[in-house]
Parts: structure tokens; sequence; C-alpha cells
């Protein structure tokens, strides 16, 4: 294990589950993070677009 053992710890349960069929990772572009909002700082037309899905004023 690396130092930073609970990231480890994370992948390998996370994986544990995919195999199990529990979960199903799927890939997300970038464009559809919708956390972005949350997260980082983004021009304004991103802002606006993703403050409108999020149902912000």
């Amino acid at each position: 294990m690396t130092s930073a053992k609970h990231v480890d710890i994370r992948v390998k349960f996370i994986c544990d589950f995919a195999r199990k069929g529990i979960v199903k990772p799927e890939y997300v572009e970038s464009r559809s993070m919708m956390a972005d909002l949350l997260t980082k700082a983004l021009p304004a037309p991103r802002m606006a677009e993703l403050r409108e899905i999020f149902n912000l004023k």
C-alpha cells in the first residue's frame, strides 16, 4: 500500500463492488460533470448553465 492507505482501501472497495455487479463504473466526460459548479472556478457561461441545471438563482 502507498502512504495514502485510505485511497487504496477505497479503490479496492469500489473494484470489489464493480466485480460483484453492485456498481457499474461509467465514463462521464468533463463537460457533463455537474459537480464542477461546486469545485472549480468556471467561465460565466458555464456557471450559468450549471446553475440552471441545479435550479439555482
